[in-house]
């Protein structure tokens, strides 16, 4: 090829890449429902990428195809057409990077370049074989097999810790002044000095803290179990616990304030005081059925009445360990799903909505406690062991654990449960 040739190639590849025609559009999945999740379609020159969902649970009537927004003034639309927006800049960012770095401009690169800096896609490179391997590389094929095995698969949760527990080991060696770790520096003692670092700089919790070093313990094993490294330093080193659990709950009085508390007294927005009401239901839903985010969400239980004592009783599967549950309905609880039309008809929202609202649920009823569905869950247990009296064995049983090892991670036995109990 004479250099003529060459820079008429060159030229006629800038002047695609100049004249490539970006679409974004946000559009309802299901515009003919009551409600649907609003998904992203980008193009290229008339050519499309597959769409993903941005946001769910929308209310259909109030999106405007054509404006590419919300029209209702409630504050959740507000924040949705501020999400909308920031989406599409980011995909405009997404767009330049590949420009810059000399890459082709379709709809189908610029999604990707878009998901993996929102960290929603990860590449997962091919195994490969080193001298000397780095941690990186050991945890490359650990994360990669992982996440193809067909037994056991892991959750997204589960992916999305590991890659938390690996940037919290990033920002350690980056403290350090360190280009790579190689896996045979990861000695007891480098342990030690880590996990130092994890709770005494970085301020993470005992329990968190282990959790990142069992993830190095877990990915040094695979290592040596698949011949990448002849022998996984760390093999011996014990984590100990230090017997200290957050079981940060709420008080029977404190969730009958949540249950009583007037919302429409704190803002003259009839849409928010709705859905302040529904959030604080739900929250006091799960404060007496040990729901967790995941189990609103998948809606995997049903209400049956016991042949036994008459009473309507609720059975379902836990999301996270699949172990099945049965439990009495609480009056409570039992009267919020009535006030909904029945089980199924209860309002869950997306996780970040719910915490965003909760918030501020907790300033208005006066509660000092930030309030998450896992104060939910060990607001339960508190009240099962100390008020209800009930044995751990069937407190974990309702938890979906199948023994008593974590109940002691959602409540402890109070003293004045134990005067209850002792009495002489």
């Amino acid at each position: 090829m004479n250099q003529d040739t060459t820079n008429a190639s060159v030229t006629a590849e800038r002047t695609s890449l100049r004249s490539a025609i970006i679409s974004i559009r946000f559009q309802l999945v299901n515009p003919n429902r009551a409600e649907s999740s609003i998904q992203c379609k980008i193009g290229v020159n008339g050519k499309y990428a597959t769409e993903f969902v941005v946001e769910r649970n929308i209310r259909t009537v109030n999106w405007a195809q054509k404006l590419q927004k919300m029209l209702d003034d409630s504050e959740e639309s507000a924040l949705l057409n501020q999400r909308l927006a920031f989406i599409k800049s980011e995909i405009k960012k997404a767009e330049m990077r590949l420009r810059l770095d000399g890459r082709p401009i379709t709809a189908a690169s610029i999604k990707n370049a878009y998901l993996e800096a929102q960290g929603v896609v990860k590449i997962e490179p091919k195994p490969v074989v080193i001298k000397r391997p780095t941690f990186h590389d050991c945890f490359r094929e650990f994360y990669h097999k992982k996440s193809t095995q067909k037994r056991k698969p892991i959750t997204e949760r589960t992916r999305q810790s590991y890659w938390r527990y690996k940037s919290n080991l990033d920002k350690y060696i980056k403290g350090l002044h360190l280009k790579k770790l190689y896996a045979d520096q990861i000695t007891h003692d480098w342990a030690e000095r880590y996990l130092d670092w994890l709770i005494d700089k970085a301020k993470f919790t005992n329990d968190y803290a282990n959790n990142n070093i069992q993830l190095l313990k877990s990915v040094l094993q695979m290592a040596e179990n698949t011949h990448l490294i002849d022998k996984n330093p760390l093999k011996g080193y014990k984590l100990f616990d230090n017997n200290f659990y957050d079981t940060t709950h709420l008080s029977i009085n404190e969730v009958q304030a949540l249950v009583n508390f007037d919302f429409s007294s704190v803002t003259t927005h009839v849409k928010t005081a709705e859905i302040l009401r529904q959030e604080a239901d739900i929250f006091v839903f799960s404060c007496f059925t040990a729901q967790h985010h995941c189990d609103l969400k998948e809606g995997n239980y049903e209400l049956f009445q016991h042949p036994t004592d008459g009473r309507i009783w609720l059975k379902g599967k836990r999301r996270k360990t699949g172990m099945a549950y049965s439990m009495p309905l609480h009056p409570i609880a039992l009267g919020i799903v009535n006030k909904y039309g029945g089980i199924n008809n209860l309002p869950i929202k997306a996780n970040t909505k719910r915490n965003y609202h909760l918030k501020h649920i907790a300033v208005h009823c006066g509660i000092k406690i930030r309030l998450t569905t896992k104060v939910g869950r060990k607001t339960f247990s508190n009240f099962a062991l100390n008020t209800l009296r009930m044995r751990e064995e069937t407190v974990a049983a309702i938890l979906g654990h199948q023994n008593t090892k974590f109940v002691k991670r959602y409540a402890k036995i109070t003293e004045e449960s134990i005067a209850a109990e002792y009495r002489f």
